[in-house]
């Protein structure tokens, strides 16, 4: 369990400067809240760059306050980088993001020639020791986070999917599964 803490004013130098981005990569729903908070609580209702969202969840979001684009070529943040790239798109490349994250997206993009300007908008923090239960991460981000709140994962999926997370309870040795009950 994490608790979020909002970063999003980290967004304003960049909004000011919003027309000189040649693309908003999206691969989180927290960083797309952020950047629709922001352009919210700023009134502006600029042209957005060409916005591109990883994940149904965060191309919902995006949608609020953009046309983002969802390629077939995948969900998750590689694949999206490889669209960006075979799409042309040029730099630089807004990346709004969590303190903890992968960077497959931006090491794709910079490999490929791409700026890519990070603006860290959220920065995830575990729950008070005392009320921890225990932890199954989607993967070595979360897992990072948890770890740097003193907080180690009972499993960590391989993959970020629902069955990367059934494959990660299924290697949790039952005599450490604990259940409340009422």
């Amino acid at each position: 369990m994490l608790q979020f803490e909002s970063r999003a004013a980290a967004l304003d130098p960049v909004l000011d400067q919003i027309a000189d981005f040649g693309a908003i990569a999206l691969t989180s729903p927290r960083a797309a809240l952020s950047l629709g908070e922001r352009l919210w609580t700023r009134m502006e209702s600029v042209p957005l760059s060409d916005v591109w969202a990883a994940g149904s969840a965060t191309f919902a979001v995006a949608r609020r306050f953009a046309a983002p684009r969802q390629s077939p070529a995948g969900t998750g943040a590689l694949p999206r980088a490889e669209a960006m790239v075979a799409a042309g798109v040029a730099g630089p490349v807004l990346y709004p993001c969590g303190s903890e994250r992968r960077d497959e997206l931006p090491s794709r993009l910079v490999g490929a020639g791409r700026v890519v300007h990070e603006v860290v908008c959220y920065a995830a923090r575990a729950v008070a020791v005392e009320n921890r239960p225990g932890l199954i991460c989607l993967g070595p981000a979360t897992a990072g986070a948890a770890r740097s709140q003193d907080w180690e994962p009972t499993a960590n999926a391989e993959l970020p999917t629902v069955d990367g997370v059934l494959a990660a309870i299924d290697c949790i040795p039952s005599t450490t599964i604990r259940v409340k009950r009422p």
